[in-house]
């Protein structure tokens, strides 16, 4: 956990919202002489369940707010098969880690839910008490876009460019949509921020003897 935070902090800095998940493949394999392959695998699905519950909760905010018959089917589908496929891959490539597969999902959605809910707290300081659906389903594509090595910040820029436009697709305020963006983002960095702490003291030092 203290090694997942540190990652949080640096991803507050390095392109995209894995460079924190790349150091972490580095450092367990420096320190732990833990298999590239293996620490690799297991911080990428990490990652790629975490997104497959984004996609699971942008599939329900989308069938809810498009209306158009021919979307939902495709995002159902695709949400379908992202699961189909996420799991053939584990089973097939990584079957140490297909014990883990259902738990991790589903503490994905549990991890992705309470950021729309922090979503949902903002929308409620800001009194913003209608199209709270399309917002958070804008979020949500934000969301996913900023995963992309794009931008700086942990998707800072690219989330609040996702935000403006889809406040336009739904004839929404832009200026409201950015604002609710930053304040996400701040919310984000006030909970990394902590992992500065690690980058001094060791997050894998604690509980090893020597040997170890």
């Amino acid at each position: 956990m203290k090694l997942y935070w540190l990652g949080m902090f640096y991803n507050l800095f390095l392109p995209g919202s894995i460079s924190g998940d790349a150091y972490k493949i580095v450092i367990l394999n420096k320190r732990l002489k833990a298999p590239y392959k293996k620490t690799s695998a297991a911080v990428l699905l990490d990652r790629f369940s975490g997104l497959l519950g984004l996609g699971v909760l942008l599939c329900i905010y989308g069938v809810v707010v498009l209306d158009d018959l021919l979307v939902d089917i495709i995002l159902v589908s695709g949400c379908i098969a992202a699961f189909a496929t996420l799991y053939f891959i584990i089973k097939k490539f990584f079957k140490e880690f297909l014990s883990g597969f259902l738990p991790t999902f589903f503490w994905g959605i549990i991890v992705q839910g309470i950021q729309v809910l922090g979503v949902y707290l903002i929308l409620t300081a800001l009194h913003v008490d209608v199209n709270m659906q399309q917002w958070v389903f804008i979020f949500l594509a934000a969301s996913v876009i900023s995963v992309l090595p794009i931008s700086l910040g942990g998707g800072l820029g690219t989330r609040e460019v996702v935000f403006t436009e889809g406040a336009s697709f739904f004839h929404l305020d832009p200026h409201l949509g950015v604002i609710i963006s930053l304040l996400f983002y701040l919310s984000s960095v006030a909970g990394s921020v902590w992992g500065a702490y690690f980058i001094f003291h060791d997050p894998l030092s604690e509980g090893r003897s020597s040997e170890d």
